[in-house]
């Protein structure tokens, strides 16, 4: 497989930010500031001065993330001044205000960025080849582990991520205290630390490539499909199964016989897969056991256990929320407990922020579907998957959806179409002339 580098800008920013959930581990020295925070803040004022100097205007149109962005912003800051002013424990006013705008800032910035669909094509190739290179890990994790008794990366989930000095506070404690072996499970994440983060991220790279190809059934499609499954993340199973579905459903649409025949027996090959798996591979067994709570350990309601938390708030808090990321705390160290996306926006953000938000990606199906894009309809729905049973509330996160959120008309999706099949005739060509001058050498 030949790999061309390009060295434009939209290819080197599309490239660092596909990177964002490894580089997201690292503080910058002496400043201890995020990685991504830098990146972030960087691409958002090169892109202001830009639509500055050419007139643009400041909103990124096309993007069908603009209502949600700009109106959570509104309502969190406003929200969080209130509760500020009316006492809400410990919510602290100019530290957390500036978190909130710096956020948001962040995002902004990322949706100019990606209005270029130059950028978002080099996103999407960018992302697949992360994915499947991350999904070749988690073979060779198995293979270590199953074939030569080796543990990859030791006791701890530093396998193969490197620059330990330089980890995130939190990040340098999950990766001396994490384990692949939990409750006697083997349990890979190739560079990630956990199989939920894995799934999270492979998981839109899979959908892209589902989106990129006609034939489903292809090495790397398979590769990535399998890799999801070996995690043993239960967030990653349902997604998979859940996603497949909804392809199938969408292809049933306006098929030949031949064509629906074909599509029955995928389906039938990925539940005789299921079964082969589950019947004759314990781990699998165990993977499966874990999400409903066999043997004790329930990741189903260690993910949605703390609606107990937002049920038990009273009065004013339980519409407003307790405020931005104004997590309860335990333990000598105050960790946070965890909370998935949804849970967190009505815990910090109460019934109405909650509702608000729920409206507004409501909003969004709703253009991606009569724009008949069926890749920012799956991505979405794949979101739904992950803020329900994954904590993704964050830019670091929130960044892998922004490049699937473009609404263009047909003939723009027609032009941007042509351009690309135009560069890879010329891709094509040009590799067809380096083959033959071989041959003649």
């Amino acid at each position: 497989m030949r790999i061309s580098i390009n060295y434009s800008r939209e290819n080197v920013w599309a490239f660092f930010i596909a990177m964002t959930p490894f580089l997201v581990n690292y503080n910058v020295p002496l400043i201890q500031v995020n990685i991504t925070v830098i990146l972030f803040l960087y691409i958002t004022l090169i892109k202001i001065i830009e639509e500055k100097r050419n007139n643009k205007g400041f909103i990124p149109i096309r993007c069908v993330g603009n209502s949600m962005v700009f109106g959570m912003a509104l309502y969190i800051v406003f929200n969080h001044i209130f509760l500020s002013l009316r006492g809400t424990p410990n919510l602290l006013f100019g530290s957390i205000l500036f978190t909130i705008i710096l956020s948001f800032v962040e995002i902004y910035g990322l949706m100019l960025a990606f209005e270029n669909p130059e950028m978002q094509q080099k996103y999407r190739i960018h992302l697949e080849r992360i994915t499947l290179f991350m999904s070749i890990c988690i073979y060779l994790q198995y293979i270590l582990y199953y074939g030569f008794g080796i543990l990859p990366g030791g006791p701890s989930r530093q396998f193969l991520l490197p620059f330990p000095g330089l980890f995130t506070p939190s990040v340098a404690h999950s990766s001396s205290v994490g384990t692949m072996i939990i409750n006697g499970l083997f349990r890979p994440s190739a560079f990630f630390l956990e199989p939920a983060h894995f799934s999270h991220y492979c998981m839109i790279g899979l959908i892209s490539m589902l989106a990129r190809n006609r034939n489903m059934v292809n090495w790397k499609i398979v590769t990535v499909t399998i890799a999801i499954i070996l995690t043993t993340s239960g967030i990653g199973i349902g997604a998979v199964f859940f996603i497949y579905g909804v392809i199938f459903l969408y292809n049933f649409r306006g098929l030949l016989k031949k064509v629906i025949i074909k599509q029955l027996l995928i389906g039938a090959a990925l539940l005789i897969t299921f079964a082969v798996l589950f019947f004759y591979f314990p781990f699998f067994q165990q993977a499966v056991g874990r999400m409903f709570g066999v043997g004790g350990d329930n990741a189903l309601m260690g993910r949605l256990g703390n609606w107990k938390r937002i049920r038990d708030l009273s009065g004013i808090w339980k519409w407003l929320g307790m405020g931005y990321k104004n997590l309860p705390t335990y333990g000598e160290y105050n960790n946070t407990y965890y909370f998935t996306g949804i849970l967190e926006m009505f815990y910090c953000q109460g019934i109405i922020g909650g509702m608000f938000f729920l409206s507004f990606y409501a909003g969004m199906m709703r253009t991606m579907y009569k724009a008949d894009d069926r890749l920012g309809v799956l991505v979405l729905l794949a979101g739904i998957i992950f803020i329900t049973g994954a904590s993704i509330l964050s830019p670091s996160n929130i960044i892998r959806y922004i490049p699937f959120l473009y609404s263009y008309e047909a003939k723009d999706k027609q032009l941007i179409k042509s351009i690309s099949e135009k560069r890879e005739t010329l891709r094509r060509i040009q590799e067809t002339k380096e083959k033959k001058c071989g041959m003649l050498l």
